[in-house]
């Protein structure tokens, strides 16, 4: 199993990553630039086609993994897309089938999530995921964000990833998500510690490989 992000593969057989999501504000947060080190995958919610160049240029002199970019405006979607990044998030909509197919031009992975108020947010996710697979985009580089029900269902298909929200029960909520197959951990601000999420999913992915390895934990 692996996740493809631009010329950079993740080995998810034997481990869980971290994304950490940035608004285009937080990028130049000093805490936000610490923070950047410690995750595997930054995505920058963006606004505007016009500060999208310059943003993506301060966020690659101080972090040299993968980037997303988080935007429902497809002008600024295009802009980051030109510019090399690695993965699209459309948090709001992918209403239309040829929508992931921007996405797939530009060589880049997709995320895709289901916005509040969805009666059945699963089968929507489902349903985002084929179209993506309609679009010509590979199975490595589909991510769904999910919750933790629907996590081994969706594992079926694309690499799933999770968010276990804010808070001192969050690093519990982690434990669980990459348990039940998550294998991208989302946090959402600079002041989560995502020094401490990674060493939390690096610990129970070393014990998920050892009961693979052994039969125990």
């Amino acid at each position: 199993m692996q996740l493809q992000l631009g010329r950079r593969g993740f080995d998810l057989t034997t481990r869980a990553f971290t994304l950490l999501s940035l608004d285009h504000g937080e990028i130049l947060d000093a805490g936000c630039r610490s923070s950047n080190a410690d995750a595997d995958i930054v995505e920058v919610g963006a606004e505007s086609p016009s500060a999208s160049i310059g943003q993506l240029e301060r966020l690659r002199a101080s972090f040299g993994g993968s980037i997303g970019v988080g935007t429902s405006d497809a002008d600024v979607a295009a802009a980051y897309l030109a510019q090399g990044v690695d993965m699209a998030h459309d948090p709001q909509r992918f209403a239309d089938p040829t929508d992931p197919r921007v996405i797939e031009e530009a060589g880049a992975a997709v995320l895709v999530s289901c916005y509040k108020g969805v009666s059945c947010p699963c089968l929507f996710l489902v349903e985002r995921v084929q179209w993506a697979r309609a679009a010509g985009i590979a199975a490595d580089k589909i991510v769904a964000m999910a919750a933790t029900h629907q996590l081994a269902a969706l594992a079926r298909i694309a690499v799933v990833m999770f968010d276990g929200g804010r808070g001192p029960d969050a690093q519990g909520a982690h434990v669980i998500g990459v348990m039940k197959a998550a294998r991208v951990v989302r946090r959402t601000a600079p002041d989560n510690d995502v020094r401490a999420t990674r060493r939390t999913i690096d610990t129970v992915s070393e014990l998920l490989e050892r009961r693979e390895t052994t039969g125990a934990l």
